[in-house]
């Protein structure tokens, strides 16, 4: 991943572009375009890497006026010729960028592209709601379900889910780097002659003792393996010793 200073310079540039307060899933739409024109970004991964970078650090998940940080996220992209992951569902609806996709057992946000029939997904498998006392969702069906018991009254019609612009404060607060990791539940297939189920594609922010998620113990050994971490912060996030 490029150096954080000048993902931020990038990801500055590009929001002077759009100066709504509020906005859909169009804006991630928008700065997947913008990404795949940067010169100095050319590998997928890294592309992946920065596409989450945004969406976990400079937007968040909105239910029914309810801010929460998406905390874990999951990348699904097939194509054809250049990335054919043979784990993505390859749905209609993935063939567009910019809107919502209910894959049976969670929510994604697209992000394909119907001309080059590449169907690209990001599964969200954890949110943290905003405020005094923080609360963190884990697990794709949890995170649907927080959203239906909240998005409010049949008969108002006011309940929504859209995505949203923080502001400067916050994204200063919060900012981040996420840690990767490998997806959840794949099993290897026949066709993945390119490895695709150990690919780091699963991105995880609030790395803390709080944040209760899949494997937690088995990313941060592998932090720990990879000297991202030290034993005495691998602690502070598990609460015990932990060693590789």
């Amino acid at each position: 991943m490029k150096d954080i200073k000048y993902l931020d310079l990038y990801l500055s540039s590009f929001e002077l572009e759009s100066k709504d307060e509020e906005v859909e899933q169009s804006k991630l739409a928008e700065f997947w375009h913008y990404l795949n024109g940067c010169p100095e970004i050319k590998s997928l991964d890294e592309k992946f890497s920065t596409l989450a970078y945004y969406l976990m650090n400079y937007l968040c998940l909105v239910i029914a006026d309810q801010p929460y940080r998406i905390t874990e996220l999951e990348v699904y992209y097939y194509d054809k010729d250049n990335h054919p992951d043979p784990y993505v569902h390859c749905a209609t609806e993935q063939l567009f960028a910019g809107n919502w996709y209910f894959n049976g057992a969670g929510l994604d946000i697209t992000f394909g592209d119907y001309e080059k029939k590449i169907y690209g997904g990001l599964l969200i498998r954890g949110i943290m709601r905003f405020g005094d006392s923080p609360r963190y969702i884990s697990g794709p069906s949890n995170v649907l379900k927080e959203i239906f018991s909240n998005i409010g009254n049949i008969l108002t019609g006011k309940g929504s889910i859209c995505l949203r612009e923080l502001n400067k404060e916050k994204i200063q607060e919060i900012k981040t780097e996420p840690i990767q990791a490998v997806r959840i539940g794949l099993t290897k297939k026949k066709e993945d002659t390119e490895n695709y189920a150990e690919k780091k594609y699963r991105y995880i922010v609030e790395l803390n003792l709080q944040h209760k998620f899949k494997d937690k113990a088995k990313v941060v050994r592998q932090l720990l393996a990879d000297n991202k971490i030290n034993k005495k912060q691998a602690k502070e996030i598990m609460g015990y010793d932990i060693n590789p």
